[in-house]
C-alpha cells in the first residue's frame, strides 16, 4: 500500500509581519490669529474677568456714593434735597450701563411668535387675495383659483400682477389680462372640475 504524504493545506495565506504604523501627531501649533486673540484678550476682560470688572466698578460707584452721602448728611438741612439728587444720578448711571448692553434689547423684550399670523383666505380683500396668491411659496404648486367679474368668471392660476391688472393663465393654456377695478371675487377652487 502506498505510503500517505502529508499535504498542505489547500487553502493558504501567508500573513506579512507587518509594523503598526506610529502617527506623527502635532506638538506645537502658532499662528498671528491666535496671538492676536490672546493680545485681545488680555486688553479686553471677557467672561468672568469681565464680571468682575464690572462688580469692581459698581462697588467704587457705590462707595462714592456713600461717601457723597455722609459728606452731604454732615452739611445739614439742604443735606435731604442732595441725598435725593445723588440717588437720582446714581440710577441713572446704572440704567444707562444696562441700556448699553448689547443684549439689553433682548431681555426688555416680551416673548411672542416669531412669524407673523395671516388672515385666512375667506377674510382677505381682493387686494391682499392678489398680494396673497402672488407671494405664495414657489416650493409650493400654485393654487387654482376662480376669479369672477360681473360679467365672466375665468378658472386659472394667477401669474402676474402690474398695477391695474392680472394675467391668469387658464387650464387650456391660454392667457388672460383682466382689470383688478372689474375683479368682484376670487375664490380658491383646487383642482376638481
Amino acid at each position: 500500500m502506498p505510503k500517505k504524504k502529508e499535504k498542505e493545506p489547500f487553502f493558504h495565506i501567508t500573513q506579512p509581519g507587518i509594523k503598526i504604523p506610529q502617527a506623527n501627531m502635532q506638538e506645537i501649533f502658532s499662528s498671528k490669529k491666535a496671538e492676536k486673540q490672546k493680545k485681545d484678550h488680555s486688553a479686553h476682560p471677557k467672561g468672568k474677568d469681565q464680571k468682575e470688572h464690572e462688580l469692581k466698578e459698581e462697588k467704587t460707584l457705590s462707595e462714592q456714593v456713600e461717601s457723597k452721602l455722609k459728606d452731604a448728611a454732615l452739611a445739614g438741612k439742604d443735606s435731604e434735597k442732595k441725598v435725593q439728587e445723588i440717588i437720582e444720578n446714581f440710577e441713572a448711571e446704572n440704567s444707562n450701563k444696562e441700556g448699553d448692553s448689547p443684549f439689553a434689547s433682548h431681555i426688555k423684550r416680551k416673548p411672542g411668535p416669531s412669524f407673523k399670523r395671516l388672515k385666512s383666505f375667506k377674510d382677505m380683500n381682493t387686494i391682499e387675495r392678489l398680494n396673497y396668491l402672488i407671494d405664495f411659496p414657489k416650493q409650493l404648486p400654485p393654487v387654482p383659483c376662480i376669479f369672477e367679474t360681473e360679467k365672466e368668471s375665468w378658472r386659472g392660476i394667477l401669474v402676474g400682477k402690474a398695477e391695474e391688472t392680472i394675467e391668469i393663465k387658464m387650464f387650456d393654456g391660454k392667457t388672460k389680462s383682466i382689470e383688478i377695478q372689474t375683479l368682484k371675487e376670487i375664490r380658491m377652487s383646487g383642482l376638481r372640475k
